[in-house]
């Protein structure tokens, strides 16, 4: 895999194709994460799975698996194997209201680039409306 000489970190990491959530306001939530691990560390639910549901990130896992699967479900588990031996931590995953906070960034952006407001307005009501979102959602 190429790499930058001298790089403190790779610039690659490995992105799930899914993600796993439990509510802060479930009432299984002991429950809802036993599960999850469950799902995605036990050796015998995946066999029966064979990767259905995408590449299994768990190593151990994947190992388990390398002979059951399509040569092609082979080739990629290999390929997540050499990828991963050259990856940073994935970054943590986007603060609740992200979404709000970026649509918020676009509709100031063409507010910008229209002329409708100044730079510096746009940044000080960006800042200040988007601490107010992320604020919220805590």
């Amino acid at each position: 895999m190429p790499t930058i000489e001298g790089a403190k970190q790779p610039g690659t990491f490995l992105k799930p194709s899914m993600f796993f959530s439990v509510a802060r306001s479930s009432k299984q939530a002991k429950e809802a994460v036993k599960f999850i691990n469950f799902f995605i560390n036990d050796v015998e639910t995946n066999k029966v799975l064979l990767a259905e549901r995408g590449i299994p990130i768990v190593p151990q896992v994947r190992n388990a698996l390398k002979e059951m699967v399509t040569p092609v479900n082979r080739q990629i588990f290999e390929f997540i194997d050499l990828a991963g031996e050259h990856s940073s931590p994935i970054d943590p995953a986007d603060p609740p209201g992200a979404g709000e906070v970026l649509n918020l960034f676009r509709t100031i952006d063409q507010e910008v680039l229209y002329g409708a407001v100044s730079p510096e307005n746009a940044a000080a009501r960006f800042m200040k409306e988007a601490n107010t979102v992320l604020g919220r959602n805590r």
